[in-house]
């Protein structure tokens, strides 16, 4: 989630020598890396109990290696029954 009650806080902290514009683009800039970040926390969120509810033969046919279904197996706190 995004917190925007720093807002204040960042306008000052950028220093009085940057001009106004480059302010905000640097807030505009570190506002959308914290809204992709909080994005691809939510989808991994979502993402990760569908793949975990499949089994490998299923994640294998989705296109995924060996390695890959081990990683999602640790995340998912099972052990893998690779078949092959």
């Amino acid at each position: 989630m995004i917190r925007l009650d720093n807002l204040t806080a960042d306008f000052t902290s950028l220093g009085e020598r940057r001009p106004f514009g480059m302010k905000v683009r640097a807030l505009l800039s570190r506002s959308y890396r914290a809204l992709v970040a909080a994005q691809e926390a939510r989808a991994k969120a979502i993402v990760q109990p569908y793949l975990a509810r499949h089994d490998d033969q299923v994640l294998f046919n989705l296109g995924f290696n060996a390695e890959e279904i081990k990683v999602i197996r640790r995340q998912a706190d099972r052990e893998p029954r690779l078949w092959y």
